[in-house]
């Protein structure tokens, strides 16, 4: 099961979000999946190095995930000042397949609606211009009506978050 950031910090299972999900851990990608990350890192402006760990998310009839921000609670940022990542400054969800009905990411400040069609790629700045969680940013996974939605998900921070070990030639495009 899915979980979310409390304000205090802790990953919790919470009822907004009923979705099932898998971290790739870095220390076992293959070529592909490092290739697949920094393209969707691209999107974002940023190199790969500024992303957390590729997680993979799957949507069964009836599950959602309603109106949130991708921002983390200040207890697990560290600025870039202090050495930290920072906060997450960009969202980039992959969609993999198209045998579902429902499903579309929503972003009810813009009134804007986003069909999963796979192959498509959808990236957005979390953070306004004074680098505070965007309001507009606020999204939801409207509920699966049928089918399996699958996506990817890479969240992208202000600041290196990879240890070099993980970035494995980072001047690949």
């Amino acid at each position: 099961p899915s979980k979310t950031a409390d304000p205090e910090g802790r990953w919790v299972k919470v009822g907004l979000r009923t979705s099932d999900e898998a971290l790739i851990d870095p220390l076992l990608e293959d070529v592909v999946l490092r290739q697949v990350q920094r393209r969707m890192a691209a999107t974002a402006g940023l190199p790969v190095s500024h992303a957390e760990p590729l997680i993979v998310l799957r949507y069964a009839a009836g599950q959602e995930y309603r109106p949130h921000s991708d921002a983390l609670p200040d207890s697990l940022v560290t600025p870039v000042e202090r050495g930290g990542s920072g906060q997450r400054v960009a969202t980039v969800i992959t969609y993999l397949n198209a045998s579902c009905t429902g499903g579309a990411t929503v972003f009810p400040r813009l009134d804007l609606r986003v069909q999963p069609h796979a192959g498509n790629v959808l990236s957005f700045s979390n953070l306004d211009g004074e680098g505070r969680p965007d309001p507009d940013a606020v999204h939801a996974g409207d509920p699966v009506t049928a089918g399996l939605k699958w996506i990817c998900t890479l969240w992208m921070r202000q600041g290196p978050h990879r240890p070099l070990a993980w970035v494995v030639d980072a001047s690949l495009p």
